[in-house]
């Protein structure tokens, strides 16, 4: 399979949570000048196209979403369709038909089933009619990314990319491996909260797997808590375990968050440091160095774009997520600069930058396909044309400690 439009490197940014229409030449320059590799649209009927056509110009990758106010349940309208034909002849295949199918604010009133099951079957039902439309019209449709909630009860994250995959396998295989073959990629919202494990100068991004949860919770891995910058390693070990197969995975939202507000502390997770500007400036440089090094292991890895560029500032309605932004109005957060200080990382380069600067301890655990508990040997290589056992269901128990994300719910389903 050849997949085009996608980035080519880890260093990509989300744009506005909206509309990209105001100063667009400024903008292009000023995300060049980041060093990105791509950016992550929301367009809600042709709102960024302009803006697209200006990062495509550059040489940059566009990831877009296909906007809808509360998508679920249903399909993409025509004029959505129409939006994504037009990115598509353009060559911006990637697309993103929905996502956070598991956050109650996606559905339409009166139509959330607060049932993880239900919800995932719904969801998968319109999934697969999306993704064979834009497959049809030469794109490449993303599996939606959910929240990651861990266990959260209604909204687990985990729970729900289990039923999703278990739907799939057992009502829709063929046409499943068929769209998976053919160009369906893994989206995810891989936040990495304050899950930072830090020692002598080496950042660890692998939470779960990093020595201070696991002090605290000896075995403890990624289906019990995904609440991490690998959490997109949860649905692509179930396309593995139900289709053996294996496509790109890139996290189109998340990273790290920084909120600009009085008191604001950052510290969902009180076993690691608090965030303030400047750490969130260090951490995302770090971040996009140590993913660097995973891609360079698992070149599947095409990704992250963090949340969040701008609103106000680029013709975006001010949103819930204002204080959130990088650039705000009379104040640009420290990170963009830390950014510019370094080049782009491309993935092949990687090892050598980070044994320059340290070294990083990168865990690429049992439950990525083709790695071994250990990370380092190989337990069984992908198969281009597998056969499937589709009753393979990780049998874990949910963790009632550890589990915080940013919409503020915990594992043990309180805020």
């Amino acid at each position: 399979m050849e997949y085009r439009g996608f980035p080519k490197h880890v260093r990509n940014l989300h744009a506005a949570p909206g509309p990209m229409s105001h100063d667009i030449e400024h903008w292009a320059q000023t995300f060049d000048s980041m060093g990105l590799a791509g950016v992550k649209l929301v367009d809600d009927g042709g709102s960024c196209f302009s803006f697209a056509l200006e990062m495509r110009k550059r040489g940059m990758a566009v990831v877009t979403r296909l906007w809808r106010d509360r998508p679920c349940p249903g399909v993409l309208p025509p004029k959505s369709l129409s939006v994504a034909q037009r990115y598509i002849d353009e060559d911006m295949p990637v697309i993103e038909v929905t996502n956070e199918n598991n956050l109650k604010g996606e559905w339409q009133e009166g139509m959330w089933p607060d049932n993880i099951r239900e919800n995932a079957e719904i969801s998968m039902t319109s999934w697969v009619a999306d993704a064979s439309a834009i497959i049809n019209m030469g794109g490449f449709p993303a599996f939606p990314a959910q929240a990651q909630c861990g266990h959260t009860p209604k909204h687990s994250s985990i729970e729900w990319y289990e039923a999703a995959f278990k739907y799939l396998a057992e009502n829709y295989y063929n046409i499943t491996k068929r769209l998976f073959a053919n160009g369906a990629w893994i989206a995810s919202h891989d936040a990495v909260l304050n899950h930072v494990y830090e020692e002598e100068g080496r950042y660890r991004f692998d939470y779960p797997y990093d020595p201070s949860c696991q002090s605290r919770h000896p075995g403890k891995h990624i289906f019990q808590d995904d609440n991490s910058l690998i959490g997109h390693q949860v649905p692509v070990r179930l396309l593995w375990d139900y289709f053996k197969l294996v496509v790109p995975v890139m996290s189109t939202e998340g990273g790290i968050f920084f909120k600009n507000k009085a008191g604001w502390t950052g510290q969902w997770d009180t076993n690691y440091p608090s965030i303030d500007e400047w750490t969130h400036a260090v951490w995302n440089v770090k971040m996009f160095e140590w993913l660097a090094a995973y891609a360079a292991r698992y070149p599947w890895y095409k990704g992250m774009f963090p949340w969040l560029a701008c609103d106000v500032l680029c013709g975006c309605p001010a949103s819930a997520w204002s204080d959130e932004s990088w650039f705000q109005p009379g104040k640009t957060l420290q990170v963009v600069d830390e950014l510019k200080k370094y080049p782009q990382i491309a993935s092949e380069d990687s090892p050598i930058l980070l044994q320059a600067q340290g070294g990083a301890v990168i865990h690429l655990s049992g439950f990525l396909p083709g790695y071994g508990s250990d990370g380092t040997e190989p337990d069984e290589e992908p198969e281009t044309e597998p056969e499937i056992e589709p009753e393979i269901d990780p049998e874990v128990e949910p963790d009632p400690v550890i589990g915080v994300n940013r919409h503020g719910y915990r594992a043990d389903g309180y805020r």
